[in-house]
């Protein structure tokens, strides 16, 4: 099943990049919730969104710290909303030893730690809307293509994308059968102000990133965003996938006896 018509849709990280581009490509009648910290940027695409169907509602938050996140939660739960996007992420480039330590922190915090505790706090939520609606909700962890490797210079982002990955995974394993599609958008480099100049050259813009996640919800659980890595990694994804309703199975039976 393909994603139908959201209702309401929540975007961390939407002051640009990819986030911005989430909301652009959503259907035009989709309530929209944006999170961010740059609330100039937010308001101008809040502005720019805006349609007399639609309510464009902007949340300013950072998402390092807990207050940030139990605002989002609760900006999410009061709609409620049918379809999560957690995109915010963090993104220092250079060897450890050189990085700010606060940086480090702040990257895992942003990208596995908010990703965590957002998505346990609005899953009931959105399984609860969905069933009530008889229809399906959706869930986009945006993780990366460094998810599958440990990239030096890139070592705690890397780490911090194979958290979002796995846990992803997981998470669809563990509700395939309820009303609610579950992916993990693994995009190979995006121009984006985080990416360094040189390496632009080739990359997707991430309006395509966006429109290639939106299309792949309900069709498969990974997406990727060129065909390269798609032929490169999708075998992967799958024996991944095969390996964790394996274990689901096997942990199941063990629980039984």
């Amino acid at each position: 099943m393909t994603l139908r018509d959201p209702e309401r849709v929540l975007i961390t990280g939407a002051s640009g990049g990819i986030g911005a581009a989430f909301a652009r490509a959503l259907p035009s009648a989709t309530d929209l919730v944006l999170v961010g910290r740059d609330v100039e940027r937010m308001d101008a695409l809040a502005a720019d969104l805006d349609r007399p169907d639609r309510r464009v509602e902007v949340v300013t938050a950072d998402l390092r710290a807990d207050a940030g996140v139990e605002a989002v939660a609760a900006a999410a739960i009061a709609g409620p909303i049918d379809g999560l996007i957690n995109n915010a992420g963090a993104a220092p480039h250079g060897p450890v030893l050189e990085a700010d330590p606060d940086a480090l922190v702040d990257t895992v915090d942003v990208n596995c730690r908010a990703t965590l505790a957002l998505t346990r706090a609005l899953l009931p939520s959105l399984l609860d809307h969905a069933s009530a609606k008889r229809r399906r909700a959706f869930l986009v962890n945006v993780a990366s293509t460094t998810a599958y490797a440990a990239v030096p210079r890139l070592a705690v982002y890397a780490a911090s994308k194979a958290f979002v990955l796995s846990f992803t995974e997981a998470l669809a394993t563990e509700l395939r059968r309820e009303p609610i599609d579950v992916l993990a958008l693994c995009p190979g480099p995006t121009r984006t102000s985080s990416l360094p100049f040189r390496v632009q050259l080739g990359a997707r813009s991430p309006d395509e990133v966006a429109r290639t996640a939106l299309e792949a919800v309900g069709r498969t659980t990974v997406a990727y965003t060129d065909m390269p890595t798609r032929l490169m990694l999708g075998p992967v994804a799958q024996a991944r996938a095969a390996l964790s309703r394996g274990l689901d199975a096997a942990l199941a039976m063990t629980l039984r006896s």
